[in-house]
């Protein structure tokens, strides 16, 4: 009976324990930042040996296939692939799949535009704006930390517009004051 209790309870202990196909492998990525158009370079370590893995990378919106590659027999791989056509800049990560659609491995990537053209740098009022390609063709400025210098022109009846409503918005506040001190002191 005793005998009967233990491996009933061996049993059920062993079925609560996760029962783990893959080892967790690694993806290490030559740069962890690319440009669109820009080569992927990655090893892959500790993963499944002897093994073809399916390669994507993923984003919030969409997945791209990056193909296979083939471990040896030590669970590694190297590879170096030109990112998709289609991918848009953004936060993505590139995953290793095991044949049974497992998920191995995985590796951070950011994804950054297209460095501008360097004609961009020559026209005036460009220098040092970071320009992108529409699909339209047409180059345009794109944001940059870089204060923007707006020129403001205020003509003398501006000025003397906005000292009357300042004046005003004054002259209003100390009424409202005034009357609040006259209520309180009715009060007591």
């Amino acid at each position: 009976m005793m005998r009967t209790m233990l491996l009933t309870a061996g049993l059920l202990a062993g079925l609560a324990t996760p029962a783990f196909a893959h080892e967790n492998g690694v993806i290490r990525l030559a740069s962890k930042s690319l440009a669109l158009g820009a080569e992927l370079a990655m090893r892959g370590e500790k993963l499944p040996k002897n093994a073809t893995l399916r390669l994507e990378l993923r984003g919030a919106l969409s997945t791209f296939a990056l193909g296979t590659v083939s471990t040896d027999s030590a669970g590694t791989f190297q590879l170096g692939r030109s990112l998709p056509p289609d991918v848009r800049a953004g936060s993505y990560v590139v995953v290793a799949i095991a044949p049974d659609g497992d998920k191995v491995a995985q590796a951070d990537l950011s994804i950054t535009p297209a460095p501008a053209p360097d004609a961009m740098a020559a026209m005036p009022g460009m220098a040092g704006h970071a320009t992108a390609t529409t699909a339209g063709g047409d180059a345009g400025p794109r944001p940059t930390a870089e204060a923007m210098r707006v020129p403001v022109k205020t003509s003398d009846a501006e000025h003397v517009a906005m000292s009357a409503i300042i004046g005003l918005a004054l002259a209003a506040g100390a009424g409202l004051l005034a009357q609040a001190r006259r209520s309180e002191s009715q009060r007591s």
